[in-house]
Order: C-alpha cells, then structure tokens, then sequence
C-alpha cells in the first residue's frame, strides 16, 4: 500500500502546482468608453449671453422695486425648471447654473441658496425656430413667478445656433479592433 502511495505523489504534485495556474482569474475588462456628448448648436457663451441679457433685464424690472418697498429687503429667487424643447439636446444643467450664477452675482435680488425658501421662482423653455433661408434660432422664453404662481417677470430672446461639430469617436484601445 505504500508502494501505491509513493506512485501517486508525483500525480499530486503536478495537480497541485496545476492548480493555481489553472484557477487564475483572467484580468477584467477595460472600462466601456465614456458616452458621446450629445451634439447641440448651444455654445458656452449663448449660455452667458442669454442669461446676462434676460436677468439684468429680469432684476431691473418693476416687479423688484415693488417687492423691495411692500417687504423692506431684496427678493430671494430660485432658479426652478428649464424645459429643452428643442430636440437639440442643450445642456438645460449648465445653462440652469449659469443663471444661477448670473442671479447670484446681482445686486438687485438673491440667489436662493439650497435648501432656502424662495420669495419667487424663474423657470421657462427654450424652442428651436426657423429664421429663413435654413437659419435657427434658439427662442428663450424665461418668466418669474412669485409663491401664488402669479407672474412677475416674462421676457424673451432669440440666440443664434451655432452649426453642431460632430465629435469623433474614441480611438481603439492599443492592441484591439
């Protein structure tokens, strides 16, 4: 018997330093490329253009001083929805950031902070329309609402569309494709 014994523990051996090889995990796969940025005719700067433009004329309006002397401070206002309806795919969180921004560099109104109860909320939309000869336009629509939903402020403007540049694709990863 053990003679038997003996014979088999090179058959052991090799199984054993067979083994670990065999049970190695193949290494896993690389990350999936990060998603293409969806293509728009929305620039950074038709961000702060409209949102300079629409809020200086927003926080200058009326509807400010009558606020200021009926509650003897500066209205507080959030920044509320943005609808896309342009199908264009504009960056509505960048844009609602720059018109935060702007809000809160004003000297006319507060910007809400997180968390702060608001006095008034500006929301809108913006549509894409045709302007001739093959031309669009972005057209802005934004209004202030005050806490009864009574409109203070409404006000509008077309922004050039800028012609989408295609983004190229990721190049393979080396060794692949």
């Amino acid at each position: 018997m053990r003679r038997s014994v003996l014979l088999l523990m090179p058959a052991i051996a090799l199984t054993l330093a067979a083994g670990p090889a065999c049970s190695r995990q193949a290494p896993p796969p690389p990350p999936p490329p990060a998603p293409v940025m969806p293509i728009t005719g929305w620039t950074t700067q038709n961000g702060q253009a409209m949102a300079r433009v629409l809020m200086d004329a927003a926080t200058s309006h009326a509807w400010v001083a009558a606020f200021r002397q009926s509650a003897n401070r500066m209205p507080v206002v959030e920044v509320g929805e943005l609808e896309d309806r342009t199908g264009d795919h504009l960056p509505v969180d960048e844009i609602q950031s720059e018109l935060e921004r702007t809000l809160a560099a004003s000297d006319r109104v507060l910007a809400a902070a997180q968390g702060q109860v608001a006095d008034a909320s500006l929301s809108g939309a913006i549509r894409l329309i045709q302007a001739g000869a093959g031309k669009q336009l972005y057209q802005v629509d934004l209004r202030i609402r005050d806490k009864a939903g009574e409109a203070l402020w409404f006000n509008g403007m077309e922004v050039e569309r800028s012609e989408p540049v295609p983004v190229a694709p990721p190049l393979p990863a080396p060794g692949k494709g």
